[in-house]
């Protein structure tokens, strides 16, 4: 069937109420409404200049081998219309110069609709790809990539491939460069504070990143964080880095540096701990920004363990059967005031003593002698009670220029109440030295003991 429409009235509008149509023919300037019509074959419009059509029911478009529908045309730059529209008018399009929005679904506010997905992909029945109204996007493959995002990224600080939040400021801009996946949260408000990341198994977080870098591991059996690999034998990298680069990594053939450690020099963190592992709150194992190891418990050591000059090895409480060791330098200001009892090893607390296993008095003399003086004790107490041996002879300070050292044993002490909780002291008491200008240092071996 065939109809024409005349031009006698450039308003006309006529209402179809037929079950079918085959051909339509509209000339120039006539608005025409469809409806209840089941299905348009085809329609023919010459040129459409006045008015635009209307179409009320259902219509159906079919073609093969080329488009059955063509929308064609550039888009309007403005922020309410759009070349195709799905829904109410939006209110954000694209009004910059030669912008515009070629495709926009919006939904009303309240009522029917409002809470309509905006695209719903279906595949044999099967939502492959949603988008709700509230801009949740739910991606479904059965096999293979959901969601392939190719291409190389840009290499400027603003851009990555795929963003999260807001843009970041800080991407990667070195050549052949660029930032696959960015996750930026707010300076304040919402959002501000959310994870940046949160990967759960079955409700349970096994994953996840703080706003401010904090990561969270949790596993309940199997490896929680797995390093393969192999380190690169280069001083300044390590399979495992925390802080900064590190400079002095093994550089041997098949070697390097599984977990490097730096502090920086300066600063915060400059003089933070490298480890301290705690149990309950209470550390166990602790190494400090200076190099000193801490070690709560029993420490079994297999093999040979190697001191550096000048290192030791103390007991974390002072007790126990480990041999402790504190060397302490003079100074020839202290040597001239030493008529008063300088202090070596603090008072090592209640119902506890230290027993003093070995000193050795190493005297540097130079060729401004000392002179007067008296005999040099080591003792409890402010060293009125002797713990050594013997005393050591006012010549070892006054002698002419060199370096000497002078070595003593403990003390035999029958009555040891007065030594329990006294501090270890250096004193000659019966005169002061003068003049010198020599130096000195005390090296102590000890242990600490309960005595209850």
């Amino acid at each position: 069937m065939c109809a024409q429409l005349n031009n006698d009235n450039a308003n006309y509008s006529r209402q179809l109420e037929m079950a079918s149509v085959s051909k339509w023919d509209m000339p120039n300037g006539q608005a025409i409404t469809f409806g209840g019509v089941t299905a348009i074959t085809a329609i023919t419009v010459t040129t459409l200049t006045a008015t635009t059509p209307t179409f009320s029911g259902v219509v159906t478009l079919s073609n093969t081998g080329a488009n059955a529908l063509a929308i064609t045309g550039a888009p309007l730059a403005s922020a309410t219309s759009s070349l195709a529209r799905i829904g109410v008018a939006i209110a954000s399009g694209d009004a910059t110069a030669n912008g515009g929005t070629y495709l926009s679904i919006n939904t009303p506010a309240t009522g029917a609709g409002s809470v309509a997905d905006l695209i719903n992909l279906e595949d044999n029945g099967t939502s492959r790809v949603k988008v709700s109204s509230i801009g949740v996007v739910t991606v479904t493959r059965g096999g293979g990539n959901a969601l392939a995002l190719t291409g190389a990224p840009v290499n400027t600080a603003t851009l990555s491939l795929l963003r999260l939040g807001s843009a970041v400021a800080s991407g990667d801009t070195t050549a052949d460069g660029g930032t696959y996946l960015s996750i930026n949260t707010p300076t304040t408000g919402a959002g501000s504070v959310a994870d940046l990341v949160n990967l759960q198994g079955d409700g349970t977080s096994r994953v996840k990143v703080s706003s401010i870098g904090v990561v969270t591991l949790a596993r309940t059996a199997g490896n929680v964080l797995a390093l393969t690999g192999q380190p690169v034998n280069t001083a300044t990298l390590s399979l495992l880095r925390c802080g900064d680069a590190i400079a002095s990594g093994d550089t041997t053939a098949n070697g390097g540096t599984v977990f490097g450690i730096n502090l920086p020099s300066t600063g915060a963190g400059s003089v933070a701990d490298y480890v301290n592992w705690q149990s309950n709150g209470t550390f166990k194992f602790k190494v400090t920004s200076a190099g000193n190891t801490s070690i709560v418990g029993t420490a079994a050591i297999t093999g040979l363990a190697t001191l550096t000059a000048g290192a030791s090895m103390n007991s974390a409480t002072g007790t126990g059967t480990m041999i402790n060791h504190v060397q302490v330098s003079l100074t020839s200001a202290q040597i001239l005031a030493m008529n008063t009892a300088i202090e070596l090893i603090a008072a090592p607390g209640a119902s506890k003593t230290i027993v003093v296993k070995q000193v050795v008095f190493h005297m540097d003399r130079t060729a401004t002698a000392y002179a007067n003086g008296g005999a040099v004790t080591i003792g409890y107490d402010a060293a009125t009670v002797q713990a050594l041996d013997s005393t050591i002879a006012s010549t070892v300070v006054t002698g002419a220029q060199g370096n000497v050292c002078s070595f003593r044993n403990p003390a035999v002490i029958s009555d040891a109440a007065t030594t329990i909780n006294k501090n270890l002291a250096i004193i000659n008491a019966t005169a002061a030295f003068i003049t010198g200008t020599g130096t000195a240092k005390v090296d102590i071996w000890y242990t600490v003991v309960a005595t209850v």
